[in-house]
Parts: structure tokens; C-alpha cells; sequence
């Protein structure tokens, strides 16, 4: 390469450094603002809805602040029996989405506003199964993911549990 190549490609380093600082300055001011606001921090808001697996424990299905959705995870579970909805890790995947779905759907958000899903697997033997259940509930939109095998889930026989964190559109729908 030569040197002015060199310099050119110096120089477009630099300024793209120059816009991510820029741009996570600016992210953070507005985190710093829609959490702090008028030097008032905010509080959680937790909210639990029908039409999904009822929480098995001391928590809520969704956590709220600001702009920012916390899904807490789900087994595929039916609503309405509270029995898994079969032995298989795909029919349990389809079910923990459209759990997911309508937990979103209460906040008015889909699966378009998600920025990670977390999904925890008692065997990776299941990935491809839970892979096309994801495929067909989420595409074209992929947020990031972290897929962790577990030796145990809280709800017996579940194959796998997901949670999920996303961005509200409108921070005052739902509540």
C-alpha cells in the first residue's frame, strides 16, 4: 500500500473513531435522560398480564424503565392448562415467541424493537430446533442472542426458557 493510501485509510480511521465517540456521547446523554429526566430517577415498573405462562415465582413477567423493556424467561407453556405444550423443543420454542409476542404486544412493541434474546437450553442437541422456531417467528429481524445450556430450568420438562430485552416505542402504552 502506499503511503498516500495509508494516509487516506489513517484519516478515515480517525474520523469514524471521532463518530463513535460522537455517537455513544449522544446515547449516552439520552440513557442519562430518559432514566434520570429532571435529576428524578425513575422507578422500576413491573407488570404481569394473562394469556401467557403465569409467573412460578416471586417475579414479573415484565420489567419497565424509560424506553427500556426487560422480558423475564418463559417455558413453553400453555396459558390456559399450564402444561407444556409438547416434548419437543420446537412446539415449546413456538410457544415461549408468541408468549414473547403478546408480552411485547402489551407495550406496544414486536419483535422488531428487540435488542437481545437470551435463550437457555437443557441440551445444545435442541439448537436447531429452537433455531427454527426463532427463524420462523423473528425473521427478517435478528437481535443480538446468547444461547447457554443449563443442567436444570425451573419449570419441569421444559426444554428451554427465553427472556428477551427490547425498546418501547411509545413508553406510556401498556401502563
Amino acid at each position: 500500500m502506499g503511503e498516500a493510501q495509508s494516509a487516506a485509510g489513517g484519516e478515515i480511521a480517525t474520523r469514524l473513531v471521532a463518530e463513535w465517540r460522537m455517537l455513544a456521547t449522544i446515547a449516552g446523554a439520552a440513557v442519562r435522560h430518559s432514566l434520570v429526566g429532571e435529576r428524578k430517577m425513575q422507578s422500576v415498573q413491573g407488570h404481569t398480564i394473562g394469556g401467557v405462562m403465569a409467573p412460578i415465582g416471586p417475579y414479573s413477567q415484565i420489567a419497565r424503565i424509560g424506553p427500556w423493556i426487560a422480558l423475564s424467561a418463559m417455558a413453553g407453556v400453555d396459558p390456559d392448562s399450564g402444561e407444556l405444550v409438547g416434548s419437543d423443543a420446537y412446539s415449546q420454542a413456538r410457544q415461549i415467541l408468541i408468549g414473547l409476542r403478546r408480552l411485547l404486544g402489551h407495550c406496544g412493541c414486536d419483535f422488531a424493537q428487540v435488542l437481545h434474546v437470551q435463550v437457555y437450553l437443557r441440551s445444545m442437541a435442541d439448537y436447531e430446533a429452537m433455531n427454527r422456531a426463532y427463524r420462523e417467528a423473528l425473521a427478517p429481524n435478528f437481535p443480538a442472542r446468547s444461547v447457554v445450556a443449563v443442567s436444570e430450568l425451573p419449570k419441569a420438562g421444559a426444554l428451554l426458557t427465553m427472556s428477551l430485552t427490547a425498546i418501547a416505542l411509545d413508553p406510556d402504552v401498556g401502563w
